[in-house]
Parts: C-alpha cells; structure tokens; sequence
C-alpha cells in the first residue's frame, strides 16, 4: 500500500515530470476517455503512420496521424509510471524522499504544538518508518548494506579472536542481502522488459519501429492526401516528417525547386475533411515548451472563410518549426491565415512556402510576440482584407526578442 502510494504521488507530483493533457479525442473517439498524467525521461521513439484515413484510436493494423501521437503520449505515460516503479526498486526515488522529508516536516509541527496530538504524531513515525524501510531496501542501499557488513566480517575475523557469533550473524546477513538485492534486481529486469514489450505491441496499431532522438511519427508514401476528420492536438515534443527519403528537400536547394519538385514527385499531404484547422500545438503547461517539427510534409487548408477564427492551418502556443513544405489554402476569420503565434510561443519557418493563404491581418502568419523566424521562404498569392499585412507581428506586449525574417521572398500577395 505505501508503494502504491508513494508511486500515486510521484505520478500526480509535478515536480518529476510534465503534466500532459493527452486529449484522447472524446468526440468520435472510441474510448470516450481523457487521459491526465505526466511524463519524466522518456524513450525516444519512431512510429510508422500507414494510412491515410484519420481512424481515432481502432484496434487494427493500420496507424494513423492521430492514433500515432495517442500512441506516443500513452507509451510516454507507461515509461513514467514504470520510471517510477524502477526509481523505488533502484532506492533512488526522488519523491520517496520528497514524502519523507514532508511527514518528517508534519511531524515536527505536530511535536512542538501544545498539547500535541499523540495518536497522530505516532501515526506519522509509522508512516516515516514504513518509508524509510521501503527506502533502505532499495538496490543501491543494499548494495552499500552489503559492502558494509563485509567490511564488519573482515574486521571481527582479523581479530585474534573473532566472535564466531557476530561472524555467523554477519555471513547471515549477507546472504539474506545477496538473496534481497539478487530479487531486486530480477524486478528491476522485469519492468524493462514489461516496457520493451510495450513498445514492440503498441496501441491502436502503432507501435516502435526504432529508438530516435526524439519521438518521430513517419508518413508513407501516399498518392492521396491524408485527411483529417477534425482538428489533432499535439502535446509533446515530435517530429513530422515523411518516411522516405526521396521526399526529403535538401538543405541546399532553394524554395523555388521546392515548388517544381511537386511536378516531379507526388509530395506528402496533411489536409482536412471541413472547415477546421490541421493541429493546435499545445501541451496544456505553462510551465514547459513542447518542441514540433514539421518536414517536408505540405499543409493544405479547408479554403474556406471558416476555417478559424485564428491560425486557419496551425494556432502554435509551443515551439513549432515548420521545415521544407508548403502551407497553403488556410483561411482565418480573424488572424493568421495559415499559422496564429501565440504570445509565449516560439515560430520558426525554413524553406517554406506559403501561398494561397486568407484573413484579415498576417494572412500567412500572425504572432502575438517576437518570437519568430523565417528564412529561405517564398509567400505569394495571400491575401489579406482591409489592407493588412501577410506576416503580421504584433509585439505590444515588449517581447525582448527581436523577429527575423531574412533570404525571404514576398510577392504577388495582396495586402
């Protein structure tokens, strides 16, 4: 019970971790659930999207955009809680030692009141000792446990005459500890495993392909345009990116051949199936900054006049990096035809090209800060009403950043 506890707190205690609120799509969605915890250290991992159709959490064999980032989300929450677990085996649990030091804190309060109360003061040593015992049983104490009582046998049999009695409590020991610590550390393997099996099975037919640098869902190849039946939350830190390698766009190549390139080679859609925005980047944490990226894939927008009201494409309160594709077709009622920056939020445009875009002011981006950077970028044919602007970048708030545009071509936009 007081491991389940401890392992409860470390779950809800923000302190070791970041809270994510994994929206699970209640709507359409075939759990009907939200999924509230946080993630620690996480493993890293690739996931293969192989169809086009935008399925909400199915258990089949294919794996969706959306079903891709439940997967990640799910798999980052499974490593939290099994973190947590191998951090309590291992005795190097943080907020073990956080609930500690707390109740050793409530306890003191309690001994200096006057009168104090007795059965809760010895209600607080049970549950100190219970921790501390849990504690001390951990692989690293048992470990120093050993080496001690070793250093204590070879001290009393260096003796002339050493006590054959504390020598065969000492060896006892010892071999009660090896027996604990060899047991421990079989747990310790078994939630590793329990982890890799995890990952290798999956959910919603995505599961790990490979370990990566950062969680990366990969697009197959695909004459037809993914589409997607409503708008998809992305509330962690990923990448986006084609899985072959033929549909990547150097580094050196210029914006223009980025266009040509499409006659060339079907390029990768995301585009929706309405009138709505692709992704809301948004980890729900004030706190921490999610980081996306977006390559190669190009962005088209619902079109119409409804879209949004802000962010027609993609509304941004994280660090979003949009690489390499095109943006296009996005129409927001009020700002930011294609991409809406939130205050806070950090912009980063590369090798892009924005075109087709509408709304009244930053028909192809509006950012409520400074934080924002585009370079080697084409925006042409956006429009804007009243004579407003096609990369409009509000800074009333004082952003000490300072926004970049450089190696940059706009024209042909109306505004």
């Amino acid at each position: 019970a007081i491991k389940e506890l401890v392992l409860k707190t470390a779950i809800e205690d923000t302190k070791h971790g970041i809270q994510l609120l994994i929206r699970n799509e209640e709507e359409g969605g075939s759990s009907g659930k939200f999924v509230t915890d946080y993630f620690a250290t996480t493993a890293t991992d690739t996931v293969i999207v192989n169809t086009t159709n935008d399925e909400n959490n199915i258990s089949n064999k294919t794996c969706s955009i959306r079903e891709a980032i439940n997967y990640l989300n799910a798999k980052n929450v499974k490593k939290a809680t099994i973190d947590e677990e191998i951090s309590l085996i291992s005795g190097t649990s943080t907020s073990l030692n956080t609930q500690i030091f707390t109740l050793k804190s409530l306890l003191a309060l309690e001994e200096a009141k006057i009168p104090n109360n007795l059965t809760k003061i010895e209600t607080l040593q049970k549950e100190i000792q219970l921790l501390v015992d849990l504690q001390n049983t951990g692989i690293n104490q048992l470990k120093t446990q050993i080496d001690d009582t070793k250093t204590l046998l070879r001290n009393e049999n260096a003796k002339q005459t050493p006590s054959q009695t504390l020598v065969k409590q000492y060896e006892n020991k010892i071999t009660y500890l090896e027996d604990l610590l060899s047991k421990k550390e079989q747990q310790k393997t078994d939630k590793e495993k329990e982890l890799a099996d995890y990952r290798s099975v999956g959910l919603y037919g995505c599961s790990t392909d490979s370990a990566s640098s950062i969680d990366t869902i990969y697009l197959s190849d695909s004459d037809s345009p993914y589409e997607l039946i409503k708008p998809i939350s992305i509330n962690l830190s990923l990448t986006i990116t084609p899985k072959s390698n033929s549909d990547l766009i150097g580094s050196t190549e210029e914006v223009v051949p980025l266009e040509s390139k499409t006659q060339k080679k079907t390029r990768l859609i995301i585009k929706p199936k309405g009138k709505f925005p692709l992704f809301i980047v948004d980890d729900g944490v004030q706190s921490t900054m999610s980081s996306v990226s977006i390559n190669n894939v190009d962005l088209v927008g619902c079109g119409s006049e409804s879209c949004a009201i802000n962010g027609g494409i993609i509304l941004n309160k994280e660090n979003l990096s949009v690489i390499s594709s095109i943006v296009s077709n996005g129409y927001a009622i009020s700002a930011g035809g294609a991409i809406y920056n939130t205050f806070g939020a950090i912009l980063t445009v590369n090798q892009a090209v924005f075109k087709l875009n509408n709304s009244f002011t930053g028909a192809a981006i509006y950012s409520e800060g400074n934080s924002i950077s585009v370079s080697n970028s084409l925006f042409t044919e956006n429009t804007t009403n009243d004579n407003k602007y096609i990369i409009d970048i509000n800074n009333y708030k004082n952003n000490i950043d300072v926004p970049s545009i450089i190696n940059s071509t706009i024209t042909k936009n109306k505004g």
